[in-house]
């Protein structure tokens, strides 16, 4: 058999690389430049991307079947000229293409099929529509997505809330789409988990591969904008984490009626792929849309675990036996995670050198958007301004299929940039395999904090499960992301900038060794000059703040005390503390011990937010500001190791105030200083506090610290190790803050941003 691939891709490559595991046939592929890595198994031909020159290519090279991977040439009806002469394709036709290349047709499919509950509220919207009806129908909504009908290359849908943040953003989308000519759809914004689940059918069977999640966000932690897909994974017991038996068996399902009822509509054979992208919601599984081809990456996943001769698999389809196969799936996990240039999405360099160490094993490489070019017998590789190069890796578990990634990717280097998340984020809903848990691998014996009675990694956990419920109550006003260090809703020219906190267990130290006069005083300004270096670092000044106060027995004096700290801090940052509550709970909390809890609200000049995601730039100084101590953090595995031995210098440095960072910011910004972002190192310490403000294609260069007394007291008495010590603890600096170089000597620079 002669095959002709369409496209010199990451999927396409992977696909290639699967055919030619059988030999009797002959491969080629086309694209607008050759892929060094397809040279391996098939021959080039240089495209054209007319249809018709493809045609004459599949004539003069004897093809018998073609496979297509890009789905534009689907919607040029690609498919329906090589059928016509009797060329067979892996790919549906014209009409069937239609499922992908116009959302409006494939959202009124799955109505007229009956799937109306697995689909968002929706509505279409064309040249002829009133404006006032889209601008209603959008403020009924309250959180959507706006999506123009046609192929877009994944940047043709905009998400209220991250792309889009008011209703005339919203309406100014609206507007560009219907100038183009085309029509558009308003519906509901999904929450929850997304995946995929791909099919090959004949138009008679299915054979369903196993679900894939893949990773849309260029940054770890799912943040920045959205790409093509930074990478994918699947599980070995061909499950996801979050998915049971039933809901899988609903997308195979969907997948196959939907396919069922678009082929009595159009009155065509579906041959191909059927790409199902689902949302698991708090109100079951949702289809978000369909696809007609394979995904990338999903397909270098699958083609790493198919069990089953790929070409034999193609036949079939082709002569509508795909029932007389069984198609079998190693059970293994697969982690793929793609390298793409800097810049990338949204403004990605371009012909780059980059370099491949001869190290790597190129049975995991998979090359997608590059060039090699060899000059006196060296090679010299470039990237393209896509996504570059993808790594797979595939093991007994997710661990074992990470830990292949990670060894192979360290040898792409250059101006490059890759997530070093991807395949970890859920590993917390794994129960049988705890190597899996990053922040436990160094020595999980040393892990004196959760010993100590607080899991960090089990308030990560939380984190991720209440993110759904949360994004579900945002409106066009919420400016800011899941887990930021403070919460930002829009006024139009100002928005508001908010948090809450507490002190935790901090109170019962400092009570004990204070007593309740000037220990509740100290508590009180420990909550204020806390929550305020957290909206500190959006760029806000506090305007007013609230406090609560709960025991086992409300005594006046002691909430008498707390109120003067928070006065006292209050009035030094020019901030009103305009209301408290307190609460009697005998029962719930122990005698003689409080909570104390607060929230701010500031204002930030909306031009004038700081974002250090979107600001932090390659060469800014790092600036380190001094701690009194802990501050609020770290308390119950510090109760653990005060002991009668303890100095009583060594207690009132642990019990220091919580320093406010409000004036040394405010010197920077007087003195002309740009600051492109702020980190406060609370709960987490150094590493998940500054991975929510660093670009993840940055990192930062630290100048060798010391620890100050009070830490390394900690460290020796409790035999901790210096990771564990910049997890839990900040060590002596309370406060990072990125500013531009401009060539003024700065105090307290401890380093400096640069690439990864």
């Amino acid at each position: 058999m002669n095959y002709l691939i369409i496209g010199n891709g990451g999927r396409e490559n992977s696909i290639l690389k699967k055919l030619a595991e059988n030999t009797n046939n002959n491969y080629y592929y086309t694209g607008e430049y050759n892929n060094f890595m397809m040279d391996k198994y098939g021959e080039f031909i240089k495209n054209s991307t007319h249809n018709s020159m493809i045609y004459l290519m599949c004539k003069h090279y004897n093809i018998d079947i073609v496979v297509i991977g890009s789905e534009s040439y689907l919607e040029k009806g690609l498919v329906d000229l090589l059928k016509e002469s009797n060329i067979k394709c892996i790919g549906p036709s014209k009409k069937l293409a239609m499922l992908e290349t116009s959302k409006s047709f494939a959202r009124n499919l799955m109505v007229e099929a009956g799937l109306n509950n697995y689909c968002p509220e929706y509505k279409i919207f064309d040249i002829d529509s009133n404006t006032i009806d889209y601008i209603d129908y959008m403020n009924k909504l309250k959180t959507y997505v706006i999506k123009a009908d046609g192929l877009h290359s994944g940047k043709g849908v905009k998400v209220f809330g991250e792309h889009l943040h008011n209703i005339e953003e919203s309406f100014f989308y609206c507007k560009q789409i219907l100038d183009n000519g085309e029509k558009f759809i308003i519906e509901e914004k999904l929450i929850g988990e997304e995946f995929s689940l791909m099919s090959f059918t004949d138009g008679e069977t299915f054979v369903h591969m196993p679900p894939i999640q893949d990773y849309k966000r260029a940054y770890n932690n799912n943040t920045g904008p959205n790409t093509g897909s930074m990478g994918s994974v699947s599980y070995e017991n061909h499950m996801l984490p979050f998915l049971d038996n039933n809901e899988i068996d609903t997308c195979k399902l969907l997948n196959e009626k939907v396919v069922n009822y678009l082929q009595k509509k159009v009155d065509d054979i579906y041959c191909g792929i059927v790409y199902g992208s689902f949302m698991k919601t708090d109100n079951g599984i949702k289809i978000i849309e369909y696809n007609v081809r394979f995904g990338d990456p999903e397909c270098i996943n699958i083609m790493s675990i198919l069990d089953s001769d790929l070409s034999v698999i193609f036949e079939k389809m082709v002569d509508r036996k795909l029932d007389n196969i069984v198609v079998n799936f190693d059970k293994k996990a697969t982690c793929c995670r793609y390298v793409v240039p800097n810049g990338y999405p949204e403004n990605p360099i371009k012909n780059h050198e980059i370099y491949i160490d001869d190290k790597i094993d190129l049975n995991n490489l998979i090359c997608a958007n590059m060039k090699l070019k060899i000059k006196n017998d060296s090679k010299y590789y470039y990237e393209l301004g896509s996504r570059t190069a993808a790594i797979i890796g595939k093991g007994y578990n997710m661990n074992g299929a990470i830990k292949i990634v990670e060894n192979e990717i360290k040898y792409i280097t250059g101006p490059v940039f890759y997530r070093t998340d991807i395949g970890k984020i859920n590993f917390n809903y794994l129960n049988n395999d705890n190597s899996n848990n990053d922040s436990s691998n160094n020595n999980d014996n040393n892990d004196k904090y959760k010993k100590a009675g607080v899991d960090i990694d089990e308030g990560n956990k939380v984190i991720k499960k209440i993110r759904n419920h949360v994004e579900s109550t945002f409106n066009y006003n919420v400016l800011s992301k899941f887990g930021d260090f403070a919460g930002l809703y829009n006024l139009g020219n100002n928005v508001l900038v908010t948090s809450i906190d507490g002190v935790g267990t901090k109170s019962i130290l400092v009570l004990e060794k204070y007593g309740p006069i000037k220990g509740y005083e100290m508590l009180g300004q420990d909550l204020v000059n806390h929550s305020v270096n957290d909206i500190l670092v959006k760029g806000a000044k506090p305007l007013f703040f609230l406090d609560y106060y709960a025991s086992s027995k409300i005594k006046s004096e002691y909430v008498e005390y707390f109120v003067k700290g928070l006065s006292k801090a209050c009035k030094e940052v020019g901030c009103v503390l305009i209301g408290g509550e307190t609460a009697e709970m005998p029962g719930i909390y122990k005698d003689n011990e409080c909570d104390i809890v607060g929230a701010i609200v500031g204002m930030v000049d909306k031009n004038k937010i700081i974002n250090g995601k979107q600001q932090i730039e390659e060469g800014d100084l790092i600036i380190g500001l001094p701690s009194s101590g802990p501050h609020t953090n770290g308390y119950s595995l510090i109760r653990k190791l005060v002991n009668e031995d303890t100095s009583d210098n060594i207690i009132d440095k642990l019990c220091a105030t919580h320093k406010c960072y409000y004036k040394d910011i405010m010197e920077l910004i007087e003195n002309s200083y740009e600051i492109h972002g702020m980190c406060h190192i609370t709960g987490g310490g150094w590493g998940d506090n500054s991975e929510r403000v660093i670009p993840d294609n940055l990192m930062m260069e630290i100048d060798d610290i010391e620890m100050t007394e009070c830490f390394k007291y900690l460290k020796n008495v409790g035999n901790i190790s210096k990771e564990e010590m910049y997890r839990t603890f900040n060590c002596g600096i309370g406060m990072l803050v990125y500013v531009k170089d401009n060539g003024k000597k700065l105090d307290n620079v401890i380093g400096r941003i640069k690439k990864k």
